[in-house]
């Protein structure tokens, strides 16, 4: 899995991945999500979650939709 893009807003993330498969897919943003949650508590010295949902996909299928994003 690769970041392509990202956007950070006030309370969640968009991001623009690549992956070739969903369980990969799958496994790449829950590793992600372990290494953002540690970063950021250990920034602020916290414990416990930093992420209250999953993540939800939206496939991008064609080249206008991947330019739109």
């Amino acid at each position: 899995v690769s970041v392509v893009e990202y956007a950070v807003m006030q309370d969640h993330l968009h991001l623009i991945v690549e992956a070739t498969d969903a369980a990969t897919l799958a496994r790449g943003m829950q590793g992600l999500m372990v290494r953002l949650a540690r970063a950021i508590n250990g920034l602020f010295g916290r414990r416990g979650r930093v992420f209250a949902d999953r993540y939800h996909v939206h496939v991008l299928r064609t080249p206008r939709e991947v330019r739109h994003a």
